[in-house]
């Protein structure tokens, strides 16, 4: 089984950015919505005014098709946001790749509010994560 940890860094460090960009701490945490129900968000802002789900997803599968069931998840995450009140609803992609197809694939379909956005990670980051989603499609593959 892949080791994951590099995705768990790459979540801490775009919460580190945010903290630094908006001049608040931002952690993990479950937030209650609209319904009535929660949702665990990978980035919420200490006051609860920015809510975000980060992604680590990737653009297209190995074989160079349309990644559907990433794009599927971020729907569900997109529809999560859309339930949350606070004024700055995110899906941040890290991928630029998969950035582009979440631009490409949603534009015009996003619920007033709710934005999809692309933090970049340092290029370290960006080998460690490389490094587990491929190991984690080779496996899926098997």
């Amino acid at each position: 089984m892949a080791n994951t940890s590099a995705l768990q860094e790459a979540f801490h460090w775009v919460r580190g950015e945010l903290t630094r960009i908006h001049g608040q701490s931002f952690d993990k945490r479950e937030v209650r919505l609209r319904t009535g129900a929660s949702h665990s968000f990978n980035a919420v802002a200490a006051d609860g005014s920015f809510v975000a789900t980060v992604t680590n997803s990737t653009g297209l599968t190995s074989g160079g098709k349309r990644p559907v069931g990433k794009i599927r998840g971020a729907i569900a995450e997109l529809y999560f946001l859309s339930l949350v009140d606070a004024s700055a609803r995110v899906l941040i992609a890290t991928d630029p790749n998969f950035f582009a197809i979440l631009q490409a694939e949603l534009a015009g379909a996003l619920v007033e509010g709710v934005q999809i956005s692309h933090l970049a990670l340092p290029a370290d980051l960006v080998t460690r994560v490389s490094e587990v989603t491929a190991a984690a499609s080779t496996e899926m593959g098997r």
